[in-house]
């Protein structure tokens, strides 16, 4: 786990640091207190950081981060919406971590500059991973690399990717799992399960409906494709 000056980041901080690239300049949005940045600046893993947030009051605890740190010529604090601000641009690696996967996709959306293979995207979706596996395949990204993390008790996805153009179709339980099929950890097993409890759950509430019968059908190719995953095929 991450530690710098008393700053002490939980598991799914520590592993967006994990995959930022030594000696970039990297950018966290919707940073709260700068945790993150702090870390990554005062550990030496990277030179300087941009910290953006939305609002004024996360904007001012992440000022009292790294002026408690000493680090504010090396922090860049900026008030912005997502990646709006033109300071991003001068990001290598673009953290954001701790949102839900479809605001994550919509905030990628907006910022077509990262079609860029200068650019690394560390993203840590706390619901509906899907939808940034989505984003990221039909937008040309490719995962570099990616697991799974647990925190407090819950289990979370956390992925490195990067611009190549290459337009990929994603089946089965692809958007749902990522890269996890046959990595044997607790936490990959973990969240697999995660995702068989899921529709598990939807597949009990629709199976007896008529209208729902396609939906259905999809639901049990998942199913059947996270059973294919956790014995490792």
């Amino acid at each position: 786990m991450g530690e710098y000056r008393g700053i002490r980041l939980n598991p799914r901080l520590s592993a967006a640091a994990a995959l930022v690239r030594l000696g970039r300049v990297a950018a966290d949005v919707g940073t709260d207190h700068a945790y993150l940045p702090a870390y990554l600046v005062g550990s030496g893993i990277c030179p300087r950081c941009i910290a953006g947030d939305i609002g004024e009051g996360p904007l001012n605890n992440a000022r009292e981060t790294v002026c408690a740190c000493g680090l504010e010529d090396r922090v860049e604090l900026v008030l912005s919406d997502g990646l709006e601000d033109a300071a991003f641009r001068a990001a290598d690696d673009i953290i954001i971590a701790g949102m839900g996967g479809e605001m994550i996709a919509a905030i990628l959306t907006r910022a077509p500059y990262l079609r860029d293979s200068r650019y690394r995207l560390i993203l840590q979706p706390m619901t509906r991973a899907e939808e940034v596996h989505l984003f990221l395949a039909e937008n040309g990204f490719s995962i570099v690399e990616e697991r799974a993390v647990t925190d407090a008790g819950k289990v979370y996805l956390i992925l490195a990717a990067e611009y190549d153009g290459t337009v990929r179709h994603l089946s089965g339980a692809q958007p749902y799992i990522g890269l996890l099929r046959g990595v044997q950890n607790p936490d990959a097993i973990r969240f697999i399960e995660k995702q068989r409890r899921r529709f598990r759950k939807e597949l009990k509430g629709i199976a007896d409906l008529p209208e729902k019968a396609d939906r259905a059908d999809e639901v049990r190719a998942v199913l059947a494709d996270l059973e294919r995953a956790l014995k490792g095929a």
